[in-house]
């Protein structure tokens, strides 16, 4: 007799089976790379450890596990494709460059993907890459990158020109999908990101058409193209800066053809060049009446457009009672208002005035390749002043291109506001390159040069000024000064900018007085004896005294008077070590051990010289030296 199970025990018996199975663990793979300790997870093919990863994951309805993939340096001749529901991160050693990294390509062909990084199911998020170089392959219609996850530092160019390439297509899940340090560059014909629902940032992308996409936000890229951008449903860029060249080239198109097609772009802080083509334009808005009711959307913000042939086209349409709305709006922004419009009329129109806010003024970027404003640009502090807040389009990014803040007080006007265009202009000191004095070390009186020199950061003109911290300046970046007193003095260098931000540096300078020799008195007869010269303390018994102004080392020399009133110099001098003040000498002709002054009458000369060398101006005194008593 055959027990039939309950639907209770069916349950029971799922529930034991759930238990006794371990759970599945995520793990890692790696493909020509160390890190793999067991030999069953390494490969020498990306493919082959995808389809390990995907043996890992447990069975329906588990949810899967997250694997991932380490990939080594090399050229992997391959297609990828991770399938769905097998969520996988791959990472690779780097864009592929001379000295290394991992590439992926494969065999040309027609509507052939190079790599595919399918999607999951449930809470577990998409399969991602990183740090790889994909190959387009040679053909038509094919496709280096699709993926609907994350993307990080990925490089995607082509061997030869394409025909209808893609270089990255992704169906994102909004706010959650982010493609970050993109590099793509497409030979051909061929659109270098083509994308739904996700955010583009930090990139670089270099196709015949730029970007193409649907809810699809590009943020602090750079884009080259013939089309920069070719907008969907919702098409938006911020801090960007795109270079438009070739014939009929074109920065933003908004087309609203076909049925209950919305087409929308929207920029804000934008860098728009041109390459002066005769056919070149800026923006363009398009919408055709027919089965349906269509728009077409462009909206300009903060941005700049130069070097286009004409700014703006617009062209709405009435058919079949049905309306082709066409709409450009442009505020805050800078571009030459002496160009026609091009406006073919219909539904919609070209608003430059609600609110407003334009300007013709030369940009003044900081060089013809460097499109960062220059110090004196009219464009600083000239942005819109309320950021948009409408749920199609966040406020104004904190930062700007370069990751700086957006909103700084540019002008000195003590607002901060953002300014237009792509770079927000920093405001930054000058910088003090040198600043010398010389001789640090000097006399009272004696002439010190001063020698300045500085930059800025901004290209601003600078003026320069020193303080001598005596009450004596100059404004200038060189000069000269002398001190008429003595001690450490601390001379200031201050170099100023256009705006008044300052730099500075201090030097010090010691200045020193030479000592000074005061009220020498020689006895005017002095009877020779035997006793050497020295300091001595009792009045009665001195017979040089003098007065110094530091202690110093005092030098007296000694010339004899000759017949005929002459002087002849006496080669031994005497030297003592005397303090500052009165000094008492007693002194009787004695110059050294051996050595003696003959009796006769004497010129004396006292000079001091101080710890540092300096001397004194000598003090002259005359006196007769007797003969010794007997």
């Amino acid at each position: 007799m055959h027990k039939r199970i309950t639907p209770a025990g069916t349950a029971l018996a799922f529930l034991i089976i759930a238990l006794a199975a371990p759970a599945a663990q995520a793990d890692t793979f790696c493909v020509s790379r160390p890190g793999c300790a067991d030999p069953g997870h390494n490969f020498i093919t990306i493919q082959a450890a995808i389809v390990a990863a995907d043996a890992n994951d447990p069975a329906f309805p588990e949810p899967p596990v997250r694997d991932l993939i380490l990939v080594g340096d090399g050229i992997f001749h391959e297609a990828i494709n991770n399938g769905s529901d097998n969520p996988v991160d791959i990472v690779g050693a780097g864009p592929r460059t001379a000295s290394g990294g991992t590439q992926i390509e494969r065999d040309p062909g027609t509507g052939v993907t190079t790599v595919t990084m399918g999607f999951s199911l449930g809470s577990v998020a998409a399969s991602t890459i990183s740090d790889v170089t994909i190959q387009v392959a040679t053909g038509s219609d094919n496709i280096g990158l699709h993926t609907v996850g994350n993307v990080d530092n990925v490089a995607v160019g082509a061997a030869a020109d394409l025909t209808n390439g893609r270089g990255v297509d992704f169906n994102g899940n909004g706010p959650l999908t982010t493609l970050s340090r993109l590099d793509i560059d497409l030979p051909g014909t061929a659109i270098g990101v083509l994308g739904r629902l996700g955010t583009v940032e930090r990139s670089s992308i270099k196709a015949k058409t730029g970007v193409q996409g649907d809810g699809l936000f590009i943020r602090r890229s750079t884009i080259d193209a013939n089309l920069g951008a070719l907008g969907g449903l919702d098409l938006k860029f911020e801090d960007c800066v795109m270079h438009i060249s070739g014939p009929n080239g074109l920065a933003f198109w908004a087309t609203g053809v076909g049925f209950n097609v919305f087409s929308r772009v929207k920029a804000r802080h934008v860098t728009v060049i041109g390459d002066s083509d005769p056919t070149s334009l800026a923006v363009r808005a398009v919408a055709a009446a027919s089965t349906s009711d269509n728009s077409a959307e462009v909206d300009i913000r903060s941005s700049i457009l130069r070097g286009f042939a004409k700014n703006f086209q617009r062209s709405g349409d009435t058919a079949g009672g049905h309306t082709g709305t066409a709409n450009i709006t442009i505020a805050y922004s800078d571009y030459d208002s002496l160009i026609p419009a091009d406006d073919n009329g219909g539904p919609g129109a070209l608003n430059e005035t609600m609110p407003g806010g334009n300007t013709s003024a030369d940009p003044v970027f900081s060089s013809p390749t460097n499109l960062r404003l220059a110090f004196s640009s009219p464009l600083i502090d000239a942005g819109d002043p309320a950021s948009p807040e409408s749920e199609d389009f966040p406020p104004e990014s904190t930062v700007d291109f370069d990751g700086l803040p957006r909103e700084v007080d540019g002008d000195g006007d003590g607002v901060a506001r953002a300014d237009i265009g792509a770079f927000e202009f920093q405001q930054a000191p000058p910088v003090v390159q040198a600043a010398t004095a010389t001789p640090a070390k000097v006399l009272t009186g004696q002439p010190v040069s001063f020698s300045g020199a500085g930059t800025d950061p901004n290209g601003e003109p600078l003026s320069f000024g020193w303080d001598f911290g005596d009450g004596g300046s100059a404004a200038a970046a060189n000069a000269s000064h002398s001190y008429s007193t003595a001690g450490t003095k601390t001379a200031t260098f201050t170099v100023t900018d256009y705006h008044g931000l300052q730099a500075s540096a201090t030097r010090a300078i010691v200045v020193n007085a030479p000592p000074t020799v005061n009220g020498l008195r020689v006895a005017q007869r002095i009877r020779a004896r035997s006793a050497l010269p020295r300091l001595i303390g009792s009045r009665r018994r001195a017979t040089i005294r003098f007065r110094l102004s530091e202690q110093a080392t005092v030098t007296l020399s000694f010339a004899r008077k000759l017949p005929g009133g002459r002087y002849r110099r006496v080669r031994t001098k005497v030297r003592i070590r005397a303090h500052q003040g009165l000094n008492r000498l007693s002194f009787h002709g004695r110059l050294k051990r051996h050595r003696s002054l003959k009796p006769g009458a004497y010129r004396l000369t006292v000079v001091a010289r101080d710890a540092d060398g300096v001397r004194s101006k000598p003090k002259r005194a005359r006196f007769r030296l007797l003969p010794a008593r007997r």
